[in-house]
């Protein structure tokens, strides 16, 4: 009914179901809709020169602080904002690199080669299952329910807090994001954690 009405507005032509578009692939089935990013994610691999490293089972080393610094910048600051962007867009179908990738892009404006080295290895990370992505389930209820999550003062430089949260419409996850607040904390007492659930994302 909605293309025959665009049709006859705009003269479109139907190319049948969707399964790739802009680097997103679509694959559809009786259980429900799958989205990833697996071709964008190989070629990205290729172009960096990482396709046949070895992979990582974590997506930043949790024993590096990032700062920003004055000294040893990158010669070619275009190449580690070109590469935060393409990562960027793998956060449509992989929100689990979200938290990592909100870091680096504090450190477009002068980046080191630590930061570099950190987002080649959210690329290994990403090598170990390029296929993953979010699946929506045909029989998933009309029920949202929204989960956030917390920590305190993370960020060493400015003692910003950094809230995440999810969206689910039922079982699908449609919305996410993790974002550095805007007011700063100095103790606990003046930090708030609205609530924290744990739960099984529908994530393949």
């Amino acid at each position: 009914m909605v293309k025959s009405q665009l049709d006859h507005l705009f003269k479109i032509k139907d190319l049948g179901q969707l399964k790739f578009f802009l680097g997103l692939e679509v694959a559809r089935s009786r259980k429900g809709i799958f989205l990833n990013q697996r071709k964008y994610t190989l070629e990205l691999l290729d172009v960096v020169g990482l396709l046949g490293c070895k992979p990582s089972n974590t997506r930043m080393d949790p024993q590096i602080k990032l700062y920003s610094r004055k000294s040893h910048l990158l010669e070619d600051i275009s190449m580690y904002r070109r590469l935060i962007e393409q990562l960027i867009y793998l956060t449509n179908t992989k929100p689990d690199i979200c938290f990592a990738i909100n870091n680096l892009s504090q450190f477009l404006s002068a980046p080191t080669m630590v930061h570099y080295q950190a987002a080649l290895r959210i690329l290994r990370y990403l090598k170990v299952n390029p296929c993953r992505g979010l699946f929506f389930p045909s029989d998933s209820p009309l029920q949202l329910k929204d989960f956030c999550d917390s920590d305190q003062a993370s960020c060493p430089e400015t003692r910003r807090s950094i809230t995440d949260f999810c969206i689910f419409l039922g079982d699908s996850l449609i919305s996410w994001q993790s974002k550095k607040k805007h007011t700063f904390s100095r103790s606990f007492s003046s930090h708030f954690i609205s609530f924290f659930v744990t739960t099984s994302l529908p994530y393949i």
